[in-house]
């Protein structure tokens, strides 16, 4: 969890700018996207793959 904070506080820093709701879950979830990257759970082309398929209801959470 220190990882995930740490990148959480980086992206809080980048978008301080930004208010609202959104741009809490937006920061929070760039921040995770990073740590799955860093850590290889995830490649950023995987990711933007299942992004696309999850968009395009090509993917449902039932998948792995």
């Amino acid at each position: 969890m220190d990882g995930f904070r740490d990148r959480r506080i980086a992206q809080i820093a980048l978008a301080a700018n930004q208010v609202g709701t959104s741009a809490y879950c937006e920061q929070w979830l760039a921040a995770l996207e990073k740590l799955v990257i860093e850590i290889g759970c995830l490649t950023a082309m995987e990711l933007d793959r299942r992004r696309l398929e999850y968009a395009t209801c090509q993917r449902t959470d039932a998948e792995e």
